[in-house]
């Protein structure tokens, strides 16, 4: 007899709230304002299920693509990389983090995802062994558009409440993420665009832009929305 299909926990609730002391970058911590409760409240309605996926919001987690180098040859010098990378991009250190490294083929770009520490531990007390995974949903989203197409090349954008994460990837490989605060405004989201593609040395048309959640699509002008990409995707 096939197992149960593990309850989903969503964690983007706005119930869950993680935010950041006023202190300096160098001690600055995550705080969190009823994090337990709110996390016991999302996990009451499946509190029976044998497995659980958590899905986490990318506002909750800091995402950064690090490029390849010949001379990290095991998995602690890409750990050791990943968390000094992390402390000169973000002004913390990594302590406060769980730190993982997404596999990738051999010599390309790995993305690193990071999730807080407090959110990790909390989940753990809670499910205990019952926790099968964590995911974070704009990594779901690529992972579900390069499903569709191996070789995409273009842009995803997964757009939130007053935010916006810029995945670009490459023939199918990530090669770089950003999260931007910005209205949910065409105008502001092009501009973000092209200036994110170029930092990649692309300074051509983006040749395809796939946006997430698609009502956002439903909700947008179609003229408006055609200029943003040469092809635009929809996803399910």
């Amino acid at each position: 007899m096939p197992l149960p299909r593990p309850a989903l926990i969503d964690v983007r609730s706005d119930a869950v709230v993680l935010t950041r002391e006023a202190a300096p970058p160098s001690s600055a911590s995550l705080r969190t304002q009823g994090l337990h409760e709110a996390l016991t409240g999302l996990i009451a309605p499946v509190r029976d299920a044998l497995r659980a996926d958590v899905l986490v919001n990318a506002m909750h987690t800091r995402l950064l693509v690090l490029p390849s180098a010949a001379a990290l040859t095991s998995e602690a010098r890409w750990l050791a990389y990943a968390a000094s990378r992390f402390e000169d991009v973000f002004g913390d250190g990594a302590d406060g983090w769980s730190l993982r490294l997404v596999p990738e083929r051999p010599q390309r770009p790995r993305l690193l995802a990071a999730l807080p520490m407090v959110l990790m531990r909390t989940l753990d007390t809670l499910l205990g062994q019952r926790l099968r995974s964590v995911r974070i949903d704009t990594l779901v989203r690529v992972d579900e558009l390069r499903l569709r197409e191996p070789d995409y090349t273009g842009a995803l954008v997964d757009i939130g409440a007053g935010h916006a994460v810029i995945a670009l990837l490459l023939h199918g490989t990530l090669h770089r993420v950003r999260l931007r605060h910005m209205a949910p405004d065409l105008d502001e989201l092009r501009a973000a665009l092209r200036v994110e593609w170029a930092a990649l040395g692309r300074f051509d048309e983006l040749p395809a832009l796939a946006i997430a959640p698609p009502e956002v699509l439903d909700a947008s002008d179609a003229t408006a929305v055609r200029m943003l990409a040469a092809r635009i995707v929809r996803l399910a």
